[in-house]
């Protein structure tokens, strides 16, 4: 799993759309954070399931809030 998460992070850092498209692509940091709350375990416990990407990217935002204040 955590070398199909790195080949899938390249690929998104090899692909990222331009400023103007309506999708915003993922920064280098948002990819990191990525990883590691991908580690933790009560986000681990919920690979596969539907609520799996959205714990994610709550974990990422959380961090990203963290670094602001």
């Amino acid at each position: 799993m955590y070398i199909t998460f790195i080949l899938l992070a390249n690929i998104l850092l090899l692909v990222q759309p331009t400023a103007s498209s309506a999708y915003r692509g993922h920064s280098n940091l948002e990819i990191r954070l990525m990883d590691e709350c991908s580690d933790e375990p009560e986000i681990q416990a919920h690979l596969g399931q539907a609520d799996y990407m959205s714990l994610l990217d709550a974990c990422v935002e959380r961090r990203l809030a963290e670094r602001a204040a």
